[in-house]
């Protein structure tokens, strides 16, 4: 018996792609492998099971009159509520977007400020520990002591 199974050449096997030549070479092998036999017979299975399943989600589906019947009612019953309901929602949307054109207006007259980059004060600062934080480096403390504006 040949020790390198032909599990990879199985699938192509069962769905006839295969030339004569590797058709023969895979029949000669299963003949004498049982176990490479045994996965042939399991992807049989597969495949019939998946053709069954594909089968049932492709067929229409019939309802029982019953459930026909309840569904129907619920449709009727959307369609014969009362229109306020839909004024209601109309109503709060127009709320919604009332509220939103206030906020908006609300940033535009502020946005000027806060988007407005600050004119930057001209300040004399005291420089504290130069050496000691971290020898060699340029750490330090710097301390604001007046800005040139007081």
């Amino acid at each position: 018996m040949n020790d390198t199974h032909i599990e990879a050449d199985l699938v192509a096997y069962l769905d006839g792609e295969l030339s004569a030549t590797e058709r023969a070479r895979v029949e000669d092998h299963l003949a004498r492998c049982p176990a490479c036999a045994a996965a042939l017979a399991d992807l049989r299975a597969l495949r019939h099971d998946l053709d069954g399943t594909l089968d049932a989600a492709l067929s229409p589906v019939r309802l029982s009159y019953d459930a026909g019947s309840r569904i129907r009612q619920v449709l009727r019953d959307r369609l014969e509520r009362p229109r306020w309901w839909w004024v209601l929602r109309l109503r709060r949307g127009i709320l919604a977007q009332a509220i939103m054109a206030l906020v908006l207006v609300a940033f535009s007259f502020n946005a000027y400020g806060v988007f407005a980059t600050p004119v930057p004060v001209p300040q004399e600062t005291l420089v504290l520990g130069q050496d000691r934080f971290a020898p060699g480096s340029e750490a330090a403390l710097r301390v604001i002591v007046r800005s040139a504006e007081s």
